[in-house]
């Protein structure tokens, strides 16, 4: 038989899988079930198929031996239940193999090894049998003794061990208190033995994450984080592989990257290995980096692109847009051709959080979203509520893309099961209603209920969300609620939080002094590093503001030059102004007072005006006609070239053309002369 040679063969781990190994293997399947083999023989065999990924083969010969497993010595159940677990933990035979399992090891207990008794229950914990909490705790039990008793131990017992207490506390409300702190104290004693080889290591570092996870379920981290820091400088004198230091990074997240001197170092070797990761490794990354560190795999997805999936992009994603970093105009590329290439074969779900986190990070365009709606026109009526939510965050952003018919489907949908909508997906929809409130009344006014009974499970970061949605909106309760709970919050927000809350409260008409003054203690301290865009929204409404702050934000605030006239009359150079900020400058004269200065401005203001006029819209000329009527200083050039503009405006908005029917029209650019419309 050739059963020794193919398990020398399957030792050398060389990748060789062609016809003649394929045909060797079928030979052994098909002996297997026909003549009689030893014990060696059917462990042999099982590592066999296990060395060349034979899954299949491995569940077909599975219920042969389910009847013997009781005269298999446990030394070789518990080897064959390694391989099993890794290979057929999914298929229908493993319960069966592991009730069977767990009878062997009730009547074997005394007799088999700790480590072979506790590789089989682990096994058995990841499964619907019936492992009784009583009977690890005797397992658990017995491997304390063996500490105690200073019997030679190894790490990798430890580590049977603690995932065995992991499994149950997963399965059940499973803690075993000195059994863990028994298993830290023997993850610390290891370290001190300074293991030096890559196994060894790998051992340490397994162990240091499998007990941050035992220890987050009580929350009590003991002496763990010091016991990580002392395992790195270790592991970190013998050049670290890339998989020690992600399993170190991963112990990290799950104690809180708590140490900053560490994680710089791992974040460190990170960089100086990103030429050599492969997609597994990037994909360890994205699930345990931390969002300040992302810019160091950046480049990393550019060059692993071609090897990533859906479900990867999605993760990339995620982190990319919660990070707020800069995103290269290179890696913009990458991800948009990236999506556009995986777009028509991703699950549904995936797709709508890609699309959904590009449009937030401003990576989408209209080629990109028309693709998306190309390709949810196959699934849109089978989407989930939190799906739904991330296709309409998309559609609010771009709205000539929106496919009207699927909407309208949608928002029944979603008030019918609005209740069952997370916090996030509510904000999103509540984002897309409130911009076509028009065409979506219903809609937006049972999200603003939901909203309103769902008020306290929002973060704070939430209700700036839903505040900067609904500016404007003044009615009752919902107002009140909302910025009850964000006043509640204020010491608690960073500065960019605070400017946002007093812009959009301030257009509330809800102008409580007190309310003025608590945002204005929050403010002072701040104002000299306020951005541009944080002075804009802080000056918004500062007519309500104290006399007081105004002089602080006079004085202290570098403010973009058109909010220093618009607020304070100062002298600007308006030919340096952009179209929006001249009508921002002639839409304030309304409000002012007229002064040799501010009359200097306009007149500088109405010069631009010339060039501006020609392509406003009726509305906003209606504005600036007005606002200039208000300030009272208007110059006859001026008041004819509005006068006409309006005129003008109005006919061309009552000509209606009736177009022939069935006939084909062509309209010639204006430059070339009439006739500019013809029938042909």
């Amino acid at each position: 038989m050739q059963i020794s040679s193919m398990h020398a063969l399957g030792l050398l781990q060389i990748g060789t899988f062609d016809v003649r190994v394929a045909k060797a293997l079928q030979n052994l399947q098909s002996a297997f079930g026909s003549n009689p083999l030893t014990q060696e023989d059917i462990l042999q065999l099982v590592e066999i198929f296990h060395h060349f990924n034979a899954s299949r083969i491995l569940t077909e010969i599975l219920p042969h031996f389910l009847c013997d497993l009781d005269f298999i010595p446990t030394s070789i159940l518990a080897r064959m239940t390694r391989i099993y677990f890794k290979h057929c933990r999914v298929s229908s035979v493993w319960n069966v193999f592991c009730t069977s399992i767990m009878a062997h090891l009730k009547g074997d207990i005394g007799v088999a090894s700790l480590d072979d008794i506790l590789t089989c229950a682990l096994a058995c914990a990841y499964t619907n049998v019936g492992l009784e909490a009583s009977f690890v705790v005797n397992l658990l039990e017995k491997y304390i003794s063996n500490v105690n008793n200073q019997q030679p131990d190894n790490l990798k017992l430890t580590l049977t061990a603690m995932r065995l207490h992991l499994a149950m506390s997963y399965k059940m409300n499973f803690w075993f208190e000195s059994f863990v702190r028994t298993s830290i104290d023997v993850i610390q004693e290891y370290v001190g033995t300074n293991p030096s080889s890559s196994d060894n290591e790998m051992d340490l570092v397994r162990g240091c994450y499998i007990a941050s996870r035992i220890c987050l379920l009580k929350g009590e981290f003991y002496n763990l984080p010091k016991i990580v820091q002392s395992s790195w400088m270790l592991i970190q004198k013998n050049d670290p592989t890339i998989e020690n230091t992600i399993y170190m990074l991963a112990t990290l997240k799950v104690i809180g990257y708590r140490m900053d001197e560490t994680m710089t170092e791992i974040t460190r070797v990170i960089s100086t290995q990103t030429c050599n990761m492969t997609a597994s490794d990037f994909r360890g990354l994205i699930k345990y980096i931390d969002t300040s560190q992302i810019s160091i795999i950046c480049p990393l997805f550019s060059l692993l692109s071609h090897e990533l999936n859906g479900n990867d992009l999605t993760s990339f994603l995620r982190i990319l847009s919660w990070s707020g970093v800069h995103v290269s105009d290179t890696l913009k590329i990458d991800i948009v051709n990236q999506f556009l290439r995986m777009c028509g074969e991703m699950p549904a779900k995936d797709c709508t959080k890609c699309i959904s986190y590009m449009a937030t990070m401003g990576l989408c365009n209209e080629k990109v979203v028309r693709l998306f709606v190309r390709h949810l026109k196959s699934f849109a009526l089978s989407l989930g509520l939190n799906d739904i939510a991330n296709c309409l965050h998309v559609f609010k952003k771009f709205p000539h893309t929106t496919p009207q018919n699927i909407v309208h489907v949608w928002a029944e949908h979603i008030v019918k099961g609005v209740q069952d909508l997370e916090t996030s997906g509510l904000i999103k929809c509540l984002g897309f209603a409130a911009r076509f409130k028009k065409h979506h009344a219903h809609l937006f006014e049972t999200l603003i209920q939901q909203v309103q009974n769902a008020i306290d499970e929002f973060k704070i970061q939430q209700l700036i969300a839903i505040s900067t949605i609904l500016v404007g909106y003044k009615r009752y309760p919902l107002v009140g609620m909302l910025y009850s709970r964000i006043f509640a919050e204020i010491p608690n927000m960073n500065i960019n939080d605070i400017c946002l809350a007093y812009w959009s409260w301030s257009q509330s008409g809800n102008l409580n002094p007190e309310y003025v003054q608590r945002f204005e203690r929050y403010l002072l301290p701040h104002l000299e590093h306020l951005n541009d865009r944080q002075v804009s929204l802080v000056m918004s409404r500062i007519e309500t503001n104290t006399e007081a702050f105004k002089d602080a934000v006079r004085t202290t605030c570098k403010m973009p030059s058109v909010d220093s006239f618009i607020v304070f009359n100062n002298i600007i150079d308006v030919s340096q102004l952009s179209i929006t900020d001249v009508i921002r400058c002639i839409l304030s004269l309304g409000g002012k007072k007229r002064t040799n200065v501010t009359d200097q401005i306009a007149r500088q203001l109405y010069v631009r005006l010339f060039d501006i006029v020609p392509t406003l819209p009726m509305n906003i000329l209606d504005t600036i006609f007005t606002s200039i009527q208000e300030y009272g200083y208007m110059k006859p050039k001026i008041k004819r070239l509005l006068s006409n503009a309006l005129i003008i405006g109005k006919q061309n908005k009552s000509v209606h053309v009736a177009f022939p029917k069935g006939d084909h029209c062509i309209f010639r650019h204006v430059s070339k002369g009439p006739p500019h419309f013809l029938v042909k």
